[in-house]
């Protein structure tokens, strides 16, 4: 009997070694539920909720979902709300910050909140991430009816 070459068998079997399996793998598997999980994670995290939230993911990522099947993953993945940092947004944070270090009024930081986030803030809630924040609004003695000159005395 002769020595058996690799290019008998060539013939016979073509193609690569790699066995061809039509099944993703895991990590491919997880890839679009990680990537639903960091979305919903940074929308809660701007202050989003529930409808919000599943209108943003069909709009903007094509992902569409129930809000129960939303509130079932929120609670798979420990996206409760009191799982959540307490405490405003970065983004709401930080325009809260500017509008009190220029002394601006709550109906005007509340404005200008919609205006920059399109988020509708009630004043209780900016009231409350004031004082979230250790921030403290000052009293306009003006707008409370005292004139100037007993301003002047305080």
């Amino acid at each position: 009997m002769g020595d058996i070459l690799t290019s008998d068998y060539s013939t016979k079997f073509t193609g690569s070694d790699d066995t061809d399996n039509d099944e993703p793998t895991s990590s491919q598997n997880l890839q679009p539920i990680a990537m639903e999980q960091v979305i919903v994670r940074n929308l809660l995290s701007q202050g989003y909720q529930g409808p919000q939230i599943l209108t943003i993911l069909e709009e903007r990522h094509g992902i569409k979902m129930s809000i129960r099947t939303l509130n079932q993953k929120q609670k798979l993945w420990g996206l409760q709300q009191r799982d959540l940092p307490q405490g405003p947004p970065p983004m709401i944070q930080a325009s809260i910050r500017s509008s009190h270090s220029k002394g601006i009024q709550l109906k005007e930081i509340q404005a200008r909140l919609y205006k920059k986030t399109e988020l509708d803030v009630s004043i209780r809630t900016i009231q409350r991430y004031l004082q979230q924040l250790n921030l403290r609004q000052q009293k306009n003695n003006l707008q409370d009816g005292k004139d100037i000159e007993v301003c002047i005395e305080f």
